[in-house]
């Protein structure tokens, strides 16, 4: 066995944030040690203070293993935190990426079982707690990870990734070998992927901006699902197991004042836990209920004058929150910042988020909070964002809406419904399709059509080209939603509403909002962290019913929790988010750029979608006769993708 600590020329504490990979194959020992320092490599705008790999030669008929790592030291600056971290025995050695925030406690539970510690770090935590209580160790993890652990003796290989997926990823597997990674890149960068089209995450892509589940747009290219352990052992295929999913929770009754105490303090320690830092933390503050909520308990706690920031979006249409962000930021006293952003060099802009996904991403506020991230001061590594408010507290409009799903559904089969309706305004056009998913005739199609924007089946399947439509139609874009309703219990299925938090968060969370906040954030090198998603407070406010969280208001209970600190203008104020005017920019400054790789000629584009029918999108946009523009922008960030990373169809 083999560690090695890598120069890469880097400039210590300039580059931030933490990555993993690794390969488990048949390979010699410097063919190991190359791919290893081609993945540290790939994954050094994660980190690091430190670059580190570790080697397992092939002996005999067993597979030889690869691990690299990049590091940010948050908890423990010193050398004994350093990664891959092994046992003292050698037998199993762990390369983790996250924070785990109630490593102080199991430590001691460690400690008290006979356990004996060497650093600070809750890296060692983690190793001694799958040693010790083995896979069972995950579901007692409070905090976001992603990691591989070895085992030496079994030549036994174990990823696992936290319960809501706020750390990423990825594998690709063939009879030979297994690689895996915190980013797609890093797979590309040791040529481990042959760059073939997902026909399945293709289809979910042109319905919801991304690909869902396991799926990626890289035919074999995996995503390891939030709150999942994947086991590589000698001889046998890989073998995919859940060590937790919603359907565990018990829904409990509760009256509405004991759910909004017990609330109270579970986010008092949530965000008390999210603090634990050797380096500063920050907040980005919108001026929304969720960043007002953190601002208002990690001002409690924080050791000095906590940093806030918001976000100055110039030349933008949008709403600004900035009045109600300046008046929570000084009713609790915070060093309050206001960052300025410009749209400016577009092009450039897009090409940037194309490579931090490395897949095509179809929410463009991912931008905004990659140029957040991008003018942060250097000392601030860590910062506090609100994700996770509205899924597990029931802050979309759709949670009320389904209210009426049962009524829908009989509206929707009158056989007017069942036709295309020619509608004049674009608020009638959305009102309808709202009516129509509402309606859906089972309970994952609703879910799944509540999450597009695309009008119908016929608006996507007309834009593809004839060759492929046969081959598109024996996929289904909602075929996860069916996999994560189909194992929930008869009494959320039969409730609409609990139904879609539980589900939300399954496939919104981990498949679109946290791979945003991950891949937007750490191509700047910033941790973010969310409380709104820690352990305790989940488990809690996850077995609350659904009626009670929306009684009255969406996030009745959030509001109620926090009645007596926030002010008036957030209690009750309109909920926004970012605002970013990608319409504007397909009728404006991207209008040329985005036809030109939109219609280009030999491109991947071409052969994948009708000419004639993507002419007519385009024009119906450009002229204002429809609002096509979030298809487009899809299209846009597929094309610059496809471009990107020479992407086939075979």
């Amino acid at each position: 066995m083999y560690h090695a600590l890598l120069d890469f020329g880097y400039k210590q504490y300039n580059q931030r944030m933490c990555g993993i990979g690794g390969y488990l194959g048949p390979a010699s020992h410097s063919a190991l040690m190359d791919t290893a320092r081609t993945l540290a490599s790939s994954l050094h705008h994660r980190g690091p203070d430190a670059n580190d790999v570790f080697i397992d030669a092939a002996d005999g008929n067993n597979p030889g293993l690869a691990l690299a790592h990049t590091r940010l030291s948050i908890l423990d600056l010193s050398e004994l935190g350093a990664q891959p971290m092994s046992s003292a025995d050698q037998h199993f050695t762990i390369s983790y990426n996250g924070e785990l925030y109630n490593y102080l406690e199991l430590r001691q539970e460690l400690i008290d079982a006979g356990r004996q510690f060497v650093s600070e770090s809750d890296t060692e935590v983690v190793l001694q707690a799958l040693i010790h209580w083995g896979e069972a160790a995950l579901s007692r993890f409070n905090g976001m990870f992603a990691l591989a652990l070895w085992d030496a003796n079994e030549r036994t290989l174990t990823l696992a990734r936290d319960r809501f997926g706020i750390k990423p990823l990825y594998y690709t597997y063939n009879d030979e070998r297994l690689v895996f990674a915190s980013e797609i890149q890093s797979l590309l960068s040791v040529d481990a992927l042959d760059r073939r089209l997902s026909l399945q995450g293709f289809y979910e892509y042109l319905y919801f901006g991304n690909a869902l589940g396991s799926e990626t747009l890289f035919r074999d290219c995996s995503k390891l699902p939030a709150g999942s352990v994947l086991t590589l052992s000698p001889g046998q295929p890989p073998e995919l197991r859940t060590f937790w999913n919603p359907e565990q929770q018990a829904l409990e009754t509760h009256t509405e004042q004991e759910a909004v105490a017990n609330i109270r303090q579970h986010l008092s320690n949530s965000v008390k836990r999210h603090l634990v830092s050797d380096v500063p933390v920050g907040l980005f503050l919108s001026g929304g209920l969720d960043s007002s909520t953190l601002c208002a308990l990690a001002s409690e706690h924080y050791e000095g004058q906590l940093a806030t920031y918001s976000v100055d979006f110039s030349g933008s249409s949008a709403h600004s929150e900035l009045d109600v962000a300046r008046e929570v930021a000084k009713c609790f006293g915070t060093e309050h910042h206001e960052l300025n952003v410009t749209y400016d060099n577009l092009e450039s802009l897009l090409d940037k988020m194309t490579t931090a996904h490395s897949q095509p991403f179809g929410d463009a506020a991912n931008i905004p909070l990659y140029l957040l991230t991008e003018q942060l001061p250097d000392s601030v590594k860590v910062v506090l964002q609100g994700d996770g408010g509205d899924e597990i507290f029931g802050g979309y409009k759709r949670y009320r809406l389904l209210e009426h799903a049962r009524l829908c559904q009989l509206i929707c089969s009158l056989p007017l419904m069942r036709r295309e309706l020619p509608l004049p305004t674009s608020v009638l056009r959305r009102g309808h399709r709202m009516l129509k998913a509402l309606g859906s005739a089972s309970d994952a199609e609703r879910c799944a059509r509540l999450l597009t924007e695309e009008p119908g089946d016929n608006a996507v399947m007309e834009l593809i080209s004839e060759p492929l439509r046969g081959k598109l139609m024996g996929h289904d874009p909602f075929r996860r939603y069916q996999e994560v309703v189909s194992t929930l219990p008869d009494k959320v299925r039969n409730d609409p509403q609990q139904l879609m938090l539980w589900t939300d968060t399954r496939i919104l969370l981990p498949d679109h909002f946290l791979e945003k906040v991950d891949r937007s954030t750490m191509a700047n090198s910033v941790e973010v962290r969310v409380p709104f998603l820690d352990t305790e407070l989940t488990d809690y406010v996850m077995s609350l019913p659904a009626k009670l969280k929306l009684q009255g208001s969406s996030k009745n209970l959030l509001r109620k929790a926090m009645a007596d600190q926030l002010p008036d203008s957030v209690l009750h104020g309109p909920k926004y988010g970012f605002g970013v005017p990608y319409v504007e920019w397909l009728r404006g400054p991207l209008a040329a750029y985005a036809k030109e790789r939109l219609f280009a000629d030999n491109s991947l584009m071409a052969e994948l979608f009708d000419q004639k029918a993507l002419q007519r999108l385009w024009d119906d946009h450009m002229s204002g006769s429809a609002d096509r523009g979030f298809m487009i922008y899809k299209l846009l960030m597929f094309a610059l993708w496809a471009e990107r990373f020479n992407v086939t169809l075979e």
